[in-house]
C-alpha cells in the first residue's frame, strides 16, 4: 500500500503509526498531482471536491480502477453538482463512524 501525504508533518505520523502496527506500507511524501498511479484501489479522505478528484484520477491513474472517497453530510449534493458524474458507475453508503456522512464507491470502468 502507498499513502501520499506532502506535510512532513503528517508524513511523519502515518510512517510512525505504519512501523508502530508493522503495515507493509510505503509513505511517499510527494503531491499527489505530480506522481502516476499505479494502483487499482484509490482512497480519500478530507482531500478535496469530487470533481478535482475525478482529474486527478483520469489523469493519473491506470484505467480501470475503484474510488472510495470518504465524505461529509454533503456527498449526495457535491455528486449532483458535479457534471462528469453521469460518465461513472457509483454507489452511496452510510458512514459507520458518523451517521451523517457518506461513502462514495465509484468504478471508473
Amino acid at each position: 500500500m502507498k499513502l501520499y501525504e506532502k506535510s512532513p508533518v503528517k508524513s511523519s505520523f502515518l510512517t510512525d503509526i505504519s512501523n508502530i502496527l508493522g503495515l507493509n506500507c510505503k509513505i511517499i511524501r510527494n503531491d499527489i498531482n505530480s506522481v502516476k498511479i499505479d494502483s487499482n484501489y484509490i482512497v480519500c479522505r478530507a482531500f478535496r471536491k469530487l470533481s478535482y478528484i475525478l482529474n486527478i484520477s483520469r489523469e493519473n491513474c491506470v484505467k480501470k480502477h475503484k474510488i472510495i472517497i470518504l465524505k461529509g453530510r454533503n456527498a449526495q449534493k457535491e455528486i449532483n453538482c458535479t457534471s462528469k458524474m453521469k460518465n461513472y458507475k457509483y454507489r452511496l453508503e452510510n458512514s459507520i463512524t458518523d451517521n451523517d456522512s457518506k461513502i462514495i464507491i465509484l468504478n471508473t470502468e
